[in-house]
């Protein structure tokens, strides 16, 4: 995967899939802040999440990302990982990292 379909990833996942499924979500980082896709998403596009939780979390995430892609006859688009990194913006969101958000777009 180049750097290209790294960062199409990224903007698929920032602006594509949170305007169908969390019109909230959206807007806060795409409208309200104007967040560039790669600032947040470039290393759980890249590693998988694996920077983000334990090895022993990370290995059966993994396992539920690779087992949902082979299921579904995905080779290399693992929508599920697009569904989990949008969960874990709304967790971020949820707990109040509204303001941490607004640090990494240079807002007050």
């Amino acid at each position: 995967m180049c750097v290209n379909r790294f960062s199409q990833k990224c903007f698929e996942v920032q602006k594509k899939l949170p305007s169908q499924e969390d019109p909230e979500v959206y807007n806060l980082l795409v409208e309200t802040y104007s967040i560039p896709p790669q600032v947040f998403l470039l290393r759980w596009v890249r590693l998988l999440f694996c920077r983000e939780f334990k090895v022993e979390d990370t290995v059966e995430l993994w396992s539920n990302l690779f087992q949902d892609a082979c299921v579904n006859g995905e080779t290399e688009n693992f929508s599920l990982a697009d569904y989990f990194a949008l969960a874990m913006i709304r967790y971020y969101i949820g707990f109040g990292c509204e303001f941490a958000i607004r640090q990494v777009a240079g807002c007050p």
